[in-house]
């Protein structure tokens, strides 16, 4: 389904939700349902191929650091934590340049 162009995956999506939601199993018919309000995303991450996966990995090691933290007594610290795991910032001294 993923490989058929718009027109063709929104009647290959009404035909498959069709069957789904006549399966008489609640959890398919739920599913079914949430794909269904969700399916002009779902086009649009198809045709376009972008995603938030990076946001979403990008927010989850920010959540982490806040985690391991127990809480930041000042702001200015917790952006500094962020910066330096997010941001793959080389901390390694460099040799001084000789003369």
């Amino acid at each position: 389904m993923w490989n058929l162009t718009p027109p063709d995956f929104e009647s290959q999506f009404k035909h498959w939700y069709w069957g789904a939601t006549h399966s008489r199993l609640k959890h398919v018919a739920k599913t079914a349902k949430t794909l269904k309000r969700h399916l002009g995303g779902i086009v649009n991450a198809v045709l376009h191929g972008i995603t938030n996966a990076v946001t979403e990995g990008l927010n989850s090691k920010i959540e982490a650091n806040k985690r391991n933290a127990c809480g930041f007594r000042i702001k200015q610290n917790f952006q500094i934590a962020i910066v330096f795991h997010c941001c793959k910032l080389d901390m390694m001294p460099k040799p001084l340049a000789s003369p």
